[in-house]
């Protein structure tokens, strides 16, 4: 009896994952941080030279002030990306600066068409007309990033490219097995 009900339990937790990768800093990336150092030392700059020889108690709080909003503007460049996987369905989402989340994309596992590692994928859409591609992952050039190709309501084939942990490829299999290609690397 013990070991159907750990059967049991394994199988329902099967159908869940959850799974958060921080995105890799590209050359955009790190030029956008930059201009935010930038733009807050400049202001800060700006600001001590018109108020410091005026009020200097207020430009001293001023600068504070500057200094704090170049900072929580600069935390908002780092980028996470979550993934969880729960009753048939995936969603995608974006964290900024670990605090402010958006929702990318809401995947039932009925639209999936095919889920296959990038390399694949590519290989397998190449004729095909797809609407919009979502790179949620830390890096497309990443081992472990998998294309899910969806077909919407309206009929669009959209790509979501997300970075998979064994966890992972264990919900995919129990939700749509027929439609999973991987390399062989999460069969051990």
């Amino acid at each position: 009896m013990g070991t159907r009900e750990s059967f049991d339990r394994d199988s329902l937790s099967q159908g869940y994952a959850e799974y958060i990768v921080e995105k890799k800093n590209q050359p955009k990336d790190i030029l956008i941080k930059l201009l935010v150092i930038l733009c807050g030392m400049a202001v800060a700059g700006v600001e001590l030279a018109l108020t410091l020889s005026t009020i200097p108690p207020a430009s001293f709080i001023f600068l504070a002030l500057i200094i704090f909003f170049t900072w929580y503007a600069y935390s908002f460049t780092k980028k996470e990306y979550e993934y969880t996987i729960v009753q048939g369905e995936i969603e995608v989402s974006v964290i900024y600066g670990k605090r402010t989340r958006k929702k990318l994309a809401e995947i039932k596992f009925s639209q999936i068409e095919k889920i296959a590692p990038y390399g694949k994928m590519l290989e397998y859409v190449k004729d095909m007309q797809i609407s919009k591609t979502l790179n949620a992952c830390s890096s497309v050039k990443d081992s472990n990033v998998y294309g899910i190709l969806y077909v919407c309501d309206n009929g669009d084939k959209k790509i979501c490219n997300i970075n998979c942990i064994k966890k992972t490829i264990d919900s995919f299999k129990y939700y749509k097995r027929t439609v999973l290609e991987t390399n062989g690397e999460f069969d051990k």
